[in-house]
């Protein structure tokens, strides 16, 4: 059995805890309840997200996700930089 640090676990409790609304989002980190939420829908035997998204596999890096979603929408160039002026026009 892996042991799990204090701080693992205080990470995902404040992400439930967020999930619940008993945080706001920004003290608990953005990135990291999409991390938790893709744990979650890892979780699910059908994984539909990996066909919605358009992987080859399902991921457990949120990052891969990120940037998948980042590009479909625009918010990421072909020439590997985030394009500025769409996520300006946007906020």
């Amino acid at each position: 059995m892996i042991a799990r640090s204090q701080a693992t676990d205080d990470r995902w409790v404040g992400t439930a805890h967020s999930r619940a609304k008993a945080f706001r989002d920004e003290l608990v980190g953005e990135e990291l309840i999409a991390d938790y939420i893709l744990f979650l829908l890892n979780q699910s035997p059908k994984q539909a997200y990996v066909q919605v998204l358009g992987l080859d596999e399902a991921t457990d890096n949120i990052d891969t996700v990120l940037l998948t979603i980042a590009k479909r929408f625009g918010y990421w160039l072909k020439e590997g930089k985030p394009n500025r002026v769409r996520s300006l026009s946007t906020s």
